[in-house]
């Protein structure tokens, strides 16, 4: 029996609902829900699985009528079977209107076992209805308030007197009967001369014979007539602005009789009115100029180009579109502090303005990037050498404070050879070449093609894996062990993270990080990678291997993120067992009170400090004694010629000379043969990392490798 009801419910094109005949007292939960069909689904888009073994109350809200459920319950405890309507609410708490009738079901015994409610969605039908009854309410409503104009049209010659509207009592031909001292005293005549007086004679009614037979009429016919704005000139020829009504009286018999014409004066009103109207303009031209830069916004920027378009179509050229983005703008406001940023901007939008002529459109169009649009008179190669000349010369560095800031420039360019001139998709082809420009520090001027379509379709889909990856935390690190330089022992291993990517398999930092830092993502890596690398260790350690320490990668900006310290204080950081390695070329030259901070926080929880890369940025011993670090990491590029370059060599020596004159110890990367590791011991390097010794290992390779079994001098 049961599958046979199963069989029709599930093709039953009614919603139908199925209980346990449990309380249905409304103190208590109610009934639970044992079945629906498809079409119950479709209705309320709650599946079975969703609302089984919960009761219909789920199906409710602010709107269903508490009094018919009061009802459907009293019906239903005394076993009858009942129909109402309610409004419930969908899965998506989208009210709807529902008819329901509700059957109890008895087995072989009599006994109520469950109540069976056969649904229909009757929402459209209530709409008409609460559209008719309000319609039913408009028309009552108007008909008192017809009602009351007429009681209050009554009274009016007793308050008139006193009232500040313009009041006049005309006949059906406008010649006034009688006028208010509102009305005399703004038209400027005394009211004893106005009765017999055409109402157009005495306030002239711009662009019209006021009132007309058109007026006349409609009031006539409809019993009331609403002008609306009306321009007025009082007998001193002063202008102004009065809201008019006419009203009709009608004698005992219903026929019309005279007209009561009642204007308020709306001068003031239109005057602000016209007042916010000019702001509004001002504020539309303010909209389209930059306040920092005086530039145009980009709003203001596309009108522009638009025109520009308009007027290359006109004569036969084509359209130049460039755009120049500020890369280092994140950097210096992260640094020094948005005003700072602030002044980048306005100095170089300053050096792009003075660049070009007049003729040429120059906008902010973005946080950080400028658009440059101009006539395309000349061959469309020249666009590369004006990319290289805005990069040469809005590109120099600026003194802000007390240092000069270096900053970089990328410039993405298309043109368009004619019209037509699509200027939303010339917009969008120099963004794909400025991202090609960003992402190759080679090539800081491209142009538009059509490969770079595609490979920007490619980015975006990895920058969209890349948002996934850290949310599910796809991440693994690979470790290069680190050498003790006199024993041969394991001193430490560098942290490299990996990105384990369904589709492209396993990936190197340097392909993803630069865009993770692009899609403001590093920092979350690099708490990731801190988790990872800690996790690992204590593995390792469980396993009887003992990593003195592990370094990991970080920016110096990370340093100045406000919520470091909490993110380490949930950590579970041992006194020593991680490191952090900052890159010099940007570490030494921000070391300012917040990143001393910083690094004193980090110090006080056992965190160690490294430079990495010494050697090859722009560090002087006076950014090395602010930051203090624990260990200085001469970069690759310098021991790799050393065992054939003698300079090369002496430059080596003289760095890591430099360090242990400092008290700071110091490691040798790109340590590849056995020349390298004698160089780097002979010159004092207490550390040797590089591959002669290992590369990258995955956790459990370096536990085979370095572990108990394997524990022995390299």
């Amino acid at each position: 029996m049961e599958d046979f009801i199963n069989r029709i419910g599930e093709h039953a094109p009614d919603p139908i609902l199925i209980t346990e005949a449990a309380t249905i007292d409304a103190a208590e939960d109610g009934p639970r829900i044992v079945w629906c069909n498809p079409a119950f689904t479709e209705m309320t888009g709650y599946t079975l699985d969703e609302i089984a073994g919960q009761t219909p109350r789920l199906l409710q809200g602010p709107d269903t009528d508490r009094a018919e459920l009061d009802r459907i319950r009293a019906a239903l405890a005394g076993g009858a079977q009942v129909r109402a309507t309610l409004r419930n609410y969908t899965k998506a708490r989208q009210p709807y209107d529902v008819e329901v009738f509700i059957t109890p079901v008895r087995d072989a015994d009599g006994e109520t076992t469950h109540f069976m409610s056969v649904q229909r969605d009757v929402t459209e039908r209530a709409r008409r209805e609460r559209t008719l009854a309000a319609q039913a309410a408009a028309l009552e409503a108007s008909q008192r308030q017809l009602q009351e104009e007429q009681t209050r049209l009554a009274g009016l010659a007793a308050v008139a007197e006193h009232a500040q509207e313009l009041i006049t009592i005309t006949d059906l031909e406008f010649r006034i009967l009688w006028a208010n001292p509102a009305f005399a005293a703004r038209a400027g005549f005394p009211a004893a001369t106005l009765r017999g007086l055409q109402h157009c004679d005495i306030v002239s009614k711009t662009g019209e014979t006021y009132p007309s037979r058109h007026v006349a009429a409609k009031a006539v016919l409809q019993g009331s007539y609403h002008s609306g704005l009306t321009r007025n000139i009082d007998r001193e020829g002063k202008t102004f602005w009065t809201d008019v009504r006419i009203s009709l009286l009608r004698d005992e018999q219903g026929r019309p009789e005279r007209f009561v014409v009642i204007e308020r004066d709306v001068t003031t009103e239109v005057r602000q009115r016209d007042e916010m109207a000019r702001r509004s303009q001002d504020a539309a031209r303010a909209a389209a100029v930059d306040p920092l830069t005086g530039l145009l916004t980009r709003q203001g920027f596309e009108g522009a180009l638009a025109l520009l378009c308009a007027d290359c179509e006109m004569h036969d050229h084509g359209v130049a579109l460039l755009l120049v983005d500020l890369d280092q703008l994140k950097a210096i406001n992260d640094t020094l502090g948005h005003a700072a940023g602030d002044e980048a901007l306005a100095t170089v939008a300053g050096r792009l303005e003075r660049l070009f002529s007049p003729d040429v459109l120059v906008g902010r169009v973005g946080g950080d990037e400028f658009g440059i649009a101009m006539t395309l008179r000349t061959d469309k190669r020249d666009l590369a050498a004006l990319g290289e000349r805005i990069l040469h010369e809005a590109g120099q560095a600026i003194a802000i404070g007390e240092a000069a800031q270096r900053i970089g420039l990328s410039v993405g360019y298309t043109w368009a050879s004619h019209a037509p001139f699509d200027i939303g998709r010339m917009m969008i082809e120099a963004d794909i070449a400025l991202s090609a420009a960003k992402a190759d520090p080679a090539r800081r001027v491209h142009p538009f093609d059509s490969g770079l379509a595609a490979r920007q379709s490619r980015r975006k889909t990895l920058a969209d894996e890349l948002h996934v990856a850290v949310e599910n935390g796809d991440f693994v690190c690979h470790y290069q062990p680190q050498i003790d330089a006199q024993t041969g022992a394991l001193a430490g291993v560098e942290a490299l993270v990996r990105w384990e990517n369904p589709r492209l398999g396993l990936l190197a930092s340097d392909e993803f990080v630069p865009l993770a830092t692009e899609l403001s993502l590093e920092h979350r890596i690099d708490r990731a990678v801190m988790e990872i690398a800690l996790q690992d260790r204590a593995r390792w350690l469980a396993y009887g291997l003992a990593v003195p320490k592990v370094s990991v990668n970080i920016s110096a900006l990370r340093l100045l993120q406000p919520d470091l310290d909490r993110e380490l204080a949930g950590l579970d950081l041992a006194s020593g067992a991680l490191s952090f390695e900052l890159l010099e070329s940007i570490s030494l030259e921000v070391a300012d009170d917040r990143i001393a901070w910083s690094l004193d926080m980090l110090r006080e929880q056992g965190i160690s400090i490294e430079i990495d890369d010494f050697g090859t940025g722009r560090a002087s011993f006076n950014g090395l004694l602010r930051v203090g670090p624990d260990r200085l990491k001469i970069d690759r590029s310098l021991i790799a010629p050393a065992d054939v370059d003698t300079t090369r060599r002496r430059i080596f020596e003289l760095l890591v000379e430099a360090g242990r004159t400092l008290g700071i110890s110091v490691t040798a990367e790109g340590v590849e043969n056995e020349e390298h590791a004698r160089i780097a011991r002979q010159a004092g390097c207490s550390v040797l990392q590089g591959y002669l010794y290992d590369g990258p290992l995955a956790p459990a390779t370096l536990l085979a490798r370095y572990g108990p079994m394997q524990m022995q001098s390299v």
